[in-house]
């Protein structure tokens, strides 16, 4: 996730396990990396997902076989046969 500043500079950080709070006039941010950051909200110009990828980055078919079916948060959500009978969503 991109933040950028009123001077135009950008700080980034993983969206992983990302915590957003704001106290004291300060947007903080942690994701239990080493990436604890800090913003003061008078300085922030917009918050966006930054086009770069950081998590999946190649998908391969299990073929014919039953498939598991996760959400985006990671919760398992059944097997599948065939993946076209799933409503629209992101999985």
């Amino acid at each position: 996730m991109s933040f950028e500043k009123t001077d135009g500079s950008v700080v980034s950080v993983s969206a992983d396990n990302l915590s957003m709070t704001f106290s004291g006039g300060k947007l903080l941010l942690d994701n239990g990396a080493a990436e604890t950051q800090e913003i003061a909200v008078a300085d922030l110009s917009r918050m966006f997902f930054s086009s770069s990828t950081s998590s999946i980055t190649e998908t391969t078919s299990c073929g014919d076989t039953e498939k598991l079916v996760y959400t985006l948060s990671g919760v398992c959500m059944g097997r599948y046969n065939d993946l076209k009978t799933l409503p629209r969503g992101m999985w």
